[in-house]
C-alpha cells in the first residue's frame, strides 16, 4: 500500500510540474498573420501581426491568463483568446472571427 501511495504522489508531482499554457509559447502562422506568444510574469503576452501593415488594426497585443492546458483567456474579461486543438493547431479568437494557426517553432 505504501508503494502505491508513493507511486501516485510521484505521478502527481510529475504531472503538476508542467506549467499551464506552456504549449502556447512560440510563434504561430496562418495564411496572412503571425502570432507570437511569450511568458510574461504569471501570464502570457501575445502579439498578432497581419502580413499587410496597411490593414487597420494590423498589430494587436494582449495579456492572457491560462485557464487550462489548452485555453488562454484575456486578463480581466476572461474571454476566450487562444485554444489548442487536438491536431496541434491553435485557434485564435483575438480578432472578429476565429482563425486557425500552425506552430512555426
Amino acid at each position: 500500500m505504501k508503494k502505491l501511495i508513493t507511486a501516485a504522489l510521484v505521478c502527481f508531482v510529475l504531472v503538476g510540474c508542467k506549467e499551464q499554457g506552456s504549449d502556447f509559447v512560440g510563434q504561430w502562422r496562418s495564411a496572412d498573420e503571425t502570432i507570437t506568444v511569450e511568458k510574461a510574469g504569471d501570464g502570457f503576452r501575445v502579439t498578432a501581426e497581419l502580413d499587410n501593415p496597411d490593414m487597420p488594426f494590423g498589430s494587436l497585443e494582449a495579456m492572457l491568463d491560462a485557464e487550462s492546458e489548452t485555453l488562454l483567456v484575456r486578463k480581466g474579461s476572461q474571454k476566450k483568446a487562444l485554444e489548442l486543438s487536438g491536431d496541434g493547431s491553435m485557434i485564435s479568437h483575438l480578432r472578429n472571427k476565429a482563425r486557425t494557426f500552425s506552430k512555426v517553432d
